[in-house]
């Protein structure tokens, strides 16, 4: 149940830093970063999370992300988290990812990063998923969340 909070708190924080950075429209990226990048390193965090494949997502994780003390990332937590959000029943087939971008966070209080966010469509829901990457490309951060 820890790990599930500790993953969720993430989640809510990348969650918030979209939400804000939203009101005003995307924010820079830190110097070093580009937009390309950012979301081509996203789409491939994103395919292997919808294939399953969280060993590959796991290992993206900044080492001292994924290895917190009592806040260890693991596959399991993240299988967690996709069949919380990912329910094939309730959001039907996935039809198209509807729009991507990427925007920096660069306030003095958070490591400079840059985050993907991709709106995808199901056949019966949309769902965002976000992915914070620092400037060396390390995964630090991901979210799911229904629209």
């Amino acid at each position: 149940m820890k790990m599930k909070r500790v993953l969720s708190l993430g989640c809510l924080i990348l969650a918030m830093s979209l939400l804000l950075t939203g009101c005003t429209g995307p924010a820079p990226l830190p110097e070093g970063m580009d937009k390309e990048t950012v979301i081509a390193e996203g789409q491939e965090v994103m395919d292997e999370l919808l294939a399953g494949e969280y060993e590959l997502v796991l290992a993206r994780f900044r080492e001292d992300i994924r290895s917190q003390k009592d806040k260890e990332i693991t596959v399991d937590v993240i299988k967690q988290l996709v069949d919380e959000h990912i329910v094939p029943e309730e959001l039907g087939k996935f039809v198209e990812v509807g729009n991507a971008q990427a925007e920096g966070v660069t306030e003095p209080e958070a490591e400079p990063h840059g985050v993907a966010v991709f709106h995808c469509k199901y056949e019966k829901e949309k769902v965002a998923f976000g992915f914070a990457f620092d400037v060396d490309m390390n995964l630090i951060g991901l979210s799911i969340a229904r629209q």
